[in-house]
């Protein structure tokens, strides 16, 4: 029998070539690792923006184009609302010129400013013109020089009026920051928390002394603010269980107040000693044990 014709086998066909994703930070270790051969693509150049400027053109990057339209925006924005108010005072002018009375009149209208008021202005500024063209040349120029100096003294009276009122600001700031920081002085000296509800109090109490003319010092105003913010907290405690009580006390608060009880005991040992029973008998004392002295306490509760 003859042999069948060996057939060899089809040729594999050639894997299909895949585009990878680009690697952005690989590790030389984690390249190593997975026999990576890809290499970072290079960073690609700031984009450049070319841009004319007063007739000459010039570049920029793109953060630099990013700034020039933000603020090009806000100075078109600000040309629009000048050249908006400049049409006005235009339109005012020329409908002052083309009937001034009326013009104001409206102006007037439109401010809720009484006709008859604007009126009795005019009315006095005639009258003050008239007045005035009816003295000789020498009065008027006496009244005008008066009317400069008036101007000129009440321009400095303005003035000086406006320098004492920034000088009492000052020293009206001045006076609250010596107070505000008597009050804090004052309130950490005495423990309590300079919150804001404590300061408050503290100047009412001041505020009422100040009305009724008593003159409790500072130090005692602040004992009743202290009296009251420690009833506070006792009513607070009062009414919380003993894991909200260790809870609110924190372990600090708790230390201490463990230290005060063992250095109260070390100075009264009669204090740990049983409390009489009715009949006045201590109770019966356990076989083998003896009562515990100085020593055995401070070796069994020395070290808390």
């Amino acid at each position: 029998m003859a042999d069948a014709p060996v057939v060899a086998p089809p040729a594999a066909a050639p894997a299909a070539v895949t585009a990878t994703a680009p690697v952005e930070a690989v590790g030389v270790e984690g390249a190593e690792a997975a026999g990576a051969e890809e290499v970072a693509a290079p960073a690609e150049p700031p984009r450049k923006f070319k841009v004319k400027v007063d007739g000459q053109e010039r570049e920029y990057d793109e953060d630099e184009a990013r700034r020039l339209i933000s603020l090009s925006g806000a100075a078109y924005q600000r040309m629009e609302e000048a050249a908006q108010i400049k049409k006005m005072q235009t339109q005012l002018i020329q409908a002052l010129e083309a009937d001034p009375v009326g013009t104001v009149l409206k102006i007037a209208q439109a401010r809720n400013i009484p006709p008859e008021k604007v009126k009795e202005a005019m009315a006095k500024l005639l009258l003050t013109d008239y007045e005035r063209e009816q003295l000789d040349p020498k009065e008027r120029a006496l009244a005008e020089r008066e009317a400069k100096i008036a101007a000129a003294e009440a321009e400095m009276k303005k003035e000086s009026d406006r320098r004492q009122a920034a000088a009492e600001e000052a020293a009206a700031q001045a006076e609250m920051k010596r107070i505000g920081d008597e009050f804090a002085a004052a309130l950490k000296d005495s423990g309590i928390p300079r919150t804001p509800k404590a300061v408050a109090r503290l100047a009412e109490l001041v505020e009422r002394d100040d009305r009724l003319g008593l003159h409790h010092s500072l130090k005692d105003l602040v004992k009743v603010v202290k009296s009251e913010y420690l009833d506070a907290q006792k009513q607070l405690l009062s009414g919380l269980g003993d894991e909200e009580l260790a809870q609110f006390l924190g372990e600090d608060a708790i230390k201490k107040l463990r230290a005060r009880d063992t250095e109260a005991a070390k100075r009264n040992p009669a204090a740990l000693r049983p409390v009489p029973r009715g009949n006045g008998a201590a109770p019966p004392r356990q076989a083998g044990k003896r009562p515990m002295n100085e020593a055995d306490w401070a070796r069994r509760f020395g070290k808390y």
